[in-house]
């Protein structure tokens, strides 16, 4: 997902549907802002999320920073601005996707990682 989805001068993703999924339409991102994601009461609110499309959660579009996230609470962090990928496995007790409220201080960690680089 970095580099437009090239690595090691192999296109492993295409490049179009990379960019597209950082591409979030007004529809997409009203949808995000009308879910439980964005109820500040909720322990699942999440205020960087901008969108979800392509199995991607994006939390910046401008910046290219999105999350696939597992339902056991693995994540794959992309930061194409910052060109990280950071990934975490989990075995959770329970199925939940996103609505882990552990996911928001694992996006900060990750974000805290990436500023640092």
């Amino acid at each position: 997902m970095v580099n437009n989805g090239k690595y090691n001068d192999e296109q492993v993703f295409s490049e179009a549907w990379v960019k597209d999924s950082f591409a979030i339409s007004k529809d997409e991102h009203s949808h995000m802002m009308a879910s439980v994601y964005k109820d500040e009461d909720l322990a699942v609110y999440d205020p960087t999320l901008e969108g979800y499309k392509n199995f991607l959660w994006v939390h910046d579009s401008e910046r290219r920073i999105a999350t696939f996230r597992g339902v056991f609470g693995q994540f794959l962090y992309i930061n194409q601005d910052k060109n990280v990928v950071i990934a975490t496995f989990s075995s959770a007790d329970s199925a939940s996707n996103a609505a882990r409220e552990t996911s928001k201080a694992k996006v900060q960690a990750f974000e805290s990682l990436a500023d640092s680089l």
